[in-house]
């Protein structure tokens, strides 16, 4: 008789249990019910969604509802109504003045109070669409039921909620969380019409990067680049994300990717090539720049930096002027600087590095005809004669340039010096002294 009993009484609380879940969504159906027909009267009590949430909460683990497709258009639509109550109050009461609610005071009630609940909203209709399958007769059928119609409004709520939070989250640097949402975004969209809102997923590209947080910077790229709808921008900013980590390597990686889908891109180009430089890879960084030139020969910067990797190869060089391999080379890097020169503006933040390079080129090639020796069966006093008047010359041209940069930059030691230096050579030791 004990066995029979128990088993029973385990019949009865079984039963009682299922009758429990299946009495939560008659009274959460009661409770929504009473709360639209509130709304509509213009007088919504957040009490009834409230009360809805608490007797629904058991419903969501219970085996006998949670399997329900029911169950999750409920905790969709009551926590949908709930994160946007206060803003629903506050429009109705503009409506019933005849007015219109402003837009920024429409994104003033997205805080975090009540992120929770859109949270759950969107949790909830995730786990609805795997107990639907068919959940898409929401947005494509004209035969819809009123509980459906219901749930499909509070979907295109939803997704107009999570599009104006990712704003908000942005307008407030709270980029990880803006990139959740407007990929959250770009799902419902997806879900109410069955298109592609691009625009949402580049805006969660962009939060994303901006947050760098490497690893859902990655995923939403890498989704963008199956798609084609990936920005330039977005290889840039991966690239120094992977470069803040001291990762090269796939910095490097990132921006030749980006010159597959953007090969005439100026920006890839030259972070490409500042990353060989960096790897003190000038031929593959000559490669480059060379390449960046071809695309915006009037740029003085890229002309600037080949330049300057030009000058270093010739300052490295064992030879000298007369030698053919040197005076080619030689004569490049001048052009390369004095078109940069042309095309500078005056406020550049580059233009002191460029005078003083110039002034440098020069200078250094007067040391160059100084050292330099005559060839074999030439007349040493001759040449030594000439040797001095062609390092003159150079001196001469390079004394404007470090004078600029002197008036540029005064108190550089480096410039300081050179003109000393010259100074002195050419008989002026009264400017050297009052340097």
């Amino acid at each position: 008789m004990r066995q029979k009993f128990f088993l029973i009484a385990v019949f009865y609380l079984v039963v009682s249990s299922l009758s429990a879940q299946k009495k939560a969504l008659n009274t959460t159906w009661r409770l929504l019910a009473d709360y639209q027909a509130a709304l509509s009267d213009g007088r919504p009590e957040r009490r009834w969604l409230q009360e809805a949430i608490q007797v629904l909460m058991p419903a969501l683990t219970h085996t006998s509802t949670a399997d329900k497709p029911l169950t999750w258009a409920y905790s969709t639509r009551v926590n949908t109504l709930l994160f946007g109550f206060a803003m629903d109050s506050l429009q109705l009461r503009y409506a019933q003045a005849g007015k219109s609610i402003p837009q920024e005071l429409i994104l003033s009630f997205y805080n975090k109070d009540q992120i929770p609940y859109l949270s759950q909203a969107l949790e909830s209709w995730k786990i609805y669409k795997t107990r639907n399958p068919k959940y898409h007769q929401l947005f494509t059928s004209d035969a819809l039921t009123e509980e459906d119609q219901d749930l499909k409004r509070s979907v295109v709520r939803m997704r107009l909620d999570a599009s104006n939070l990712a704003n908000k989250m942005y307008q407030t640097d709270q980029l990880e969380e803006a990139a959740f949402w407007f990929e959250a975004t770009f799902n419902l969209q997806f879900d109410v019409s069955h298109t592609q809102d691009t625009a949402s997923w580049n805006n969660a590209c962009i939060a994303a990067l901006k947050s760098k947080n490497l690893a859902l910077s990655r995923r939403l790229l890498e989704f963008s680049n199956t798609k084609q709808w990936d920005q330039v921008s977005f290889y840039n900013l991966l690239s120094q994300l992977y470069l803040n980590k001291n990762d090269t390597l796939n910095a490097l990686e990132c921006l030749l990717k980006g010159r597959q889908r953007f090969p005439s891109d100026l920006g890839l180009i030259t972070d490409e090539t500042n990353i060989y430089i960096a790897q003190k890879n000038y031929i593959k960084a000559k490669e480059s720049l060379q390449l960046a030139i071809s695309k915006s020969p009037q740029n003085p910067q890229l002309l600037l930096v080949l330049a300057t990797l030009n000058d270093s190869e010739v300052q490295q060089m064992n030879s000298g002027p007369g030698i053919a391999e040197y005076d080619v080379l030689w004569t490049q890097t001048e052009a390369l600087y004095l078109k940069a020169h042309s095309l500078m503006t005056e406020t550049s933040e580059q233009k002191f590095a460029l005078l003083y390079n110039l002034g440098a080129l020069y200078n250094n090639q007067a040391v160059k005809w100084n050292q330099s020796k005559p060839a074999k069966g030439n007349n040493a006093l001759q040449y030594a004669k000439y040797s001095d008047q062609q390092a003159a010359v150079y001196l001469n041209k390079a004394l404007p340039y470090l004078e600029e940069a002197y008036a540029l930059k005064p108190g550089d030691e480096g410039v300081k010096k050179a003109l000393k230096q010259i100074y002195l050579k050419i008989g002026k030791p009264d400017k050297a002294k009052n340097l």
